[in-house]
C-alpha cells in the first residue's frame, strides 16, 4: 500500500481550515445578528401595595422542591429611598 503524497495531505489541511474558518464566521454572523423579543407592558396602576425584603441563606440547607409549577406573573420593583425616622 502506498503512502499519501504529501500535496494531497496539504491540500485537505487547507480545506479543513477554510471550512473550519467559514463555519465559525457563520455561526458568529448568526449569534450577533440575532435579535430576542422583550415585550415590555406597563405595570398597571393599583391601590395596594406590600412589602419585600431579601436576604440571603445558604443554599445547601434549601429543601428540595416538591414539584415543578407554570405560573406566570407581573412583578414591578419601585426602589424607593429609605424614609428617616424622627
Amino acid at each position: 500500500m502506498d503512502d499519501i503524497p504529501r500535496s494531497v495531505i496539504l491540500v485537505l489541511l487547507i480545506i479543513t481550515v477554510l471550512i473550519s474558518v467559514l463555519g465559525t464566521w457563520t455561526v458568529m454572523d448568526q449569534l450577533s445578528s440575532t435579535k430576542v423579543p422583550v415585550n415590555v407592558q406597563p405595570a398597571p396602576n393599583t391601590q395596594g401595595g406590600g412589602l419585600i425584603r431579601f436576604h440571603a441563606i445558604d443554599p445547601n440547607t434549601l429543601p428540595e422542591p416538591q414539584a415543578q409549577v407554570g405560573t406566570n406573573g407581573i412583578i414591578t420593583f419601585k426602589v424607593e429611598e429609605p424614609k428617616e425616622e424622627v
